[in-house]
Parts: C-alpha cells; sequence; structure tokens
C-alpha cells in the first residue's frame, strides 16, 4: 500500500513538473522566482563544497610528495569539470528568456592598448614572454609614450619589485573561489623625478574591480628609476596563473 501511493506521488509531481515546463504553461512572476530561489539554493551548497575541495586541492600541489601532488592535480581537473557542470545546471533554474545569449563583437584596440597591439613610432619593446614572480608573466612590456628614457635593463629590474604584490592580487582572487588564468595591461607613467604616475588597467580579461584595483595598487607600489629628459610612459601585458 505504502508502495503504490509512493508510485503515485511520483507519477504525479512528474505529470505537474511536465505541464509546467511546456509552452502553454505560464508562472507567474512569484512562481518563477520562488522556483529558482530553491534551484539556484540547491546547486549553490554543492558548489560551495567544491570550492573547499578545490582550496585543498590547491594546498597539497605544495607537499613534498610528488604523488600526493600528482594526486591533486587530477582532482583539480575533476572539480573544475563539476563545477562546470553546475553552472550549467545553474543556468537552467532560470527560464529560457531571461538567460543571456553569447555574441561575438570584435573591438578595436584604443590608447593604451592600441600600442602594445601593433608597434609604433614610440614603441620600445623591454621584454618578451619573461616571469615577474611567481604567478605572473610578462606576456610583452613596452615604452610607448613619452620623451623620458631608461635603460631596459632598470625598467625589467622597476617591474619585479612589484612581484610579490602581484601575487597577493593572485591569490586573493583565487581564494574567492576563481581559480582562472588571463591576462591584462597595465599602464604607468615614470615622471621625471622618478615617480610612479597614471596607472591605468586596460584589456582586463581576469578577475574583478577588486582584482584590478590590487594590481594598480603594486604598480603603484613600484620602485621607480629616475628617467633622463622628461616623463616616460610604459605598459606591460601581464598573463596571471601561469604555471
Amino acid at each position: 500500500m505504502v508502495m503504490l501511493c509512493a508510485q503515485r506521488l511520483l507519477i504525479a509531481c512528474v505529470f505537474f513538473a511536465t505541464l509546467s515546463s511546456s509552452p502553454g504553461f505560464a508562472q507567474s512572476p512569484a512562481q518563477q522566482a520562488s522556483h529558482a530561489i530553491a534551484c539556484v539554493s540547491e546547486h549553490n551548497r554543492e558548489l560551495t563544497r567544491q570550492i573547499q575541495l578545490m582550496r585543498e586541492a590547491r594546498d597539497q600541489l605544495r607537499a613534498s610528495d610528488a604523488e600526493i601532488r600528482q594526486a591533486a592535480e587530477q582532482m583539480i581537473i575533476s572539480i573544475q569539470q563539476r563545477m562546470n557542470e553546475l553552472a550549467e545546471a545553474i543556468q537552467a533554474c532560470v527560464p529560457e528568456s531571461a538567460q543571456l545569449r553569447t555574441e561575438t563583437r570584435v573591438e578595436t584596440p584604443q590608447g593604451t592598448a592600441a600600442a602594445v597591439a601593433q608597434e609604433n613610432e614610440a614603441t620600445e619593446v623591454v621584454e618578451r614572454d619573461q616571469r615577474i614572480s611567481s604567478a605572473v608573466q610578462a606576456r610583452v612590456g613596452q615604452r610607448v609614450d613619452g620623451r623620458g628614457t631608461i635603460p631596459a635593463s632598470r625598467v625589467r629590474s622597476m617591474v619585479r619589485t612589484m612581484g610579490p604584490g602581484l601575487d597577493r592580487c593572485y591569490d586573493q582572487l583565487v581564494d574567492r573561489g576563481a581559480l582562472v588564468q588571463g591576462e591584462l595591461i597595465v599602464a604607468f607613467t615614470v615622471t621625471f623625478n622618478g615617480r610612479i604616475d597614471r596607472v591605468t588597467i586596460e584589456g582586463q580579461r581576469i578577475g574583478d574591480g577588486r582584482f584590478a584595483n590590487c594590481v594598480r595598487r603594486a604598480a603603484r607600489g613600484m620602485a621607480a628609476a629616475q628617467p633622463a629628459a622628461g616623463d616616460v610612459r610604459y605598459a606591460y601585458t601581464l598573463r596571471f596563473g601561469v604555471d
């Protein structure tokens, strides 16, 4: 008798679930909101658990035992796959009409990004594909404007003084649950009296506003060299999350 009731209840649930998802059944805004809250909350609990597992796996990458590190690498891949599944499940919690559509848009670089994208008379390459810190690589560093000059070797040394600060920015980003790789351009002016000025972040493809502000502070904290003949501006394309 109990089994029969349970079967009837299951059939009823399936029937109403099918009915509610059919084109002829329109949910009210309140019903849609209630469904979204319950659905996202359920998946959020699992996502929180996966984030904690990811942090534990990341910590195990520092272990001295090679087998533990290898197991941690495999665990990270599995967790990333599970997070991708959860992202798709969370997206399904809202009506299709409310889901964002992906559009392809080609943007023409502007400002410093344009100068970095194509060399011109004002540009001078300082370095390419060199590690700045444990988590950051300089894809390209260039002089992009100004009449001042600083020897390339001194510029490279100057930029590396912000390495510890960049690592902290990246670690904080990862601690917020964003285990990612990506790039941004940090541009800065070295004034004639050896001060860092006009620090800007462009072409950001990693992190959020907090991350950008952190990188900006790290750049302002560089130990600047004093240029000859006036101000000079540099732009560095930085890649975070390097192996």
